[in-house]
């Protein structure tokens, strides 16, 4: 409960308050260093051979479509072909959250 005189205070005397905080700066400062690391770690990821830290085949470069790709039906004479992989767009983590707008 805070009532209208009541104070805060960043350096309280009080001990129990004082190591309250004390693990309150430190949680803060190990979520923004937990952030700023993951988000160094993806941003090299992004920039390097992506394809040798992950095996998965959706992440596998695409080549362009060979003979072996294409199936041709001798009657119709239509050339069918495998489709292609979307891997869909990517958007780059910030720090910074988007700025709120108002609403109207």
């Amino acid at each position: 409960y805070a009532g209208d005189l009541t104070v805060f205070s960043t350096n309280p005397k009080e001990a129990h308050l004082q190591e309250a905080l004390s693990q309150l700066k430190t949680v803060v400062q190990s979520q923004e260093n937990f952030f700023q690391i993951a988000e160094e770690k993806l941003s090299h990821l992004i920039k390097s051979d992506a394809t040798s830290f992950v095996s998965s085949p959706y992440l596998q470069p695409q080549t362009p479509v060979s003979d072996t790709n294409r199936k041709q039906d001798p009657k119709t004479n239509v050339t069918f072909q495998k489709p292609a992989r979307n891997l869909g767009s990517f958007t780059p983590v910030s720090r910074n959250p988007p700025a709120a707008t108002p609403s109207e």
